[in-house]
């Protein structure tokens, strides 16, 4: 969890900056504001693409041994061949 957290945080933290630097650069006027919206978010992408490589990978190793834990759970509490929990599954 702590991963997903930090990685989100730096992802908002990544569109502001891209934000203030393209309102810096001039994208100030009421009819700029869409264009500077979506050129944050696209640049935001980007730079995040690239700078938070790792983070992203931290955050996938965790949600993969995460998933793999809650499959093993899952198959741990499967019911046995043959009995009664067995039998009305596959009536089902």
């Amino acid at each position: 969890m702590r991963a997903f957290v930090t990685y989100s945080i730096l992802r908002i933290m990544v569109f502001l900056g891209c934000l203030s630097a393209l309102y810096l650069l001039g994208l100030r006027e009421a009819k700029h504001l869409p264009w500077l919206a979506v050129g944050a978010a696209v640049l935001s992408v980007l730079v995040s693409a690239v700078v938070l490589r790792p983070f992203r990978r931290e955050l996938e190793e965790q949600l993969t041994a995460r998933s793999r834990a809650r499959a093993e759970r899952a198959a741990d509490r499967a019911p046995a061949p043959g009995s009664d929990e067995a039998a009305e599954d596959d009536y089902r």
